[in-house]
């Protein structure tokens, strides 16, 4: 027995494509903890602490994305691995994640394994990529933290911050 595809929005049956078995796709966000106990971020300095404890150990750079409620409390974090002097990351699986965790807004760090804290073209490059999608989609990207050896940079507090 097969079964012809539609769309719900009153389209006609699609030709040529049979539906075998139906299958239903539910997305659920439970957080693991309740909202008020999860971990408040109300300055980049809190951030950057909450990041390199997910990137104290790594050798290479690697990059981490944390999601916030509309309250400023962490809703999760996804972390991606690089090589030694690049961590590569499409803005689709950032923001993928963060559509799917239901986040207001979010920060993105990264390590400096060889130790300079200077942002480089490529971190302004990323950042106003990823500050222009967060704008058309409404969720704000809020700083871009760079972690070094020895200490932390706010992307924000300098004057290239994007601006829309």
């Amino acid at each position: 027995m097969s079964t012809q595809l539609s769309l719900d929005l009153g389209a006609a049956p699609l030709p040529y494509c049979k539906v075998t078995r139906a299958y239903r796709v539910l997305c659920v966000r439970e957080p693991s903890l309740p909202a008020p106990t999860r971990t408040c971020i109300q300055h980049h300095d809190d951030a950057a602490a909450y990041a390199r404890t997910l990137l104290s150990d790594q050798p290479s750079e690697s990059c981490v994305v944390i999601a916030f409620d509309p309250g400023h409390r962490v809703i999760g974090h996804i972390v991606f691995r690089g090589t030694a002097g690049e961590c590569p990351v499409l803005p689709q699986h950032i923001f993928q994640f963060l559509i799917l965790s239901c986040a207001s807004n979010f920060i993105l760090a990264h390590n400096h394994p060889g130790g300079t804290r200077e942002p480089s073209i490529a971190d302004w490059h990323l950042t106003r990529k990823l500050y222009a999608t967060g704008d058309t989609l409404s969720i704000r990207l809020v700083d871009h933290i760079i972690i070094s050896d020895t200490a932390t940079i706010s992307m924000r507090s300098m004057s290239q911050w994007p601006t829309i």
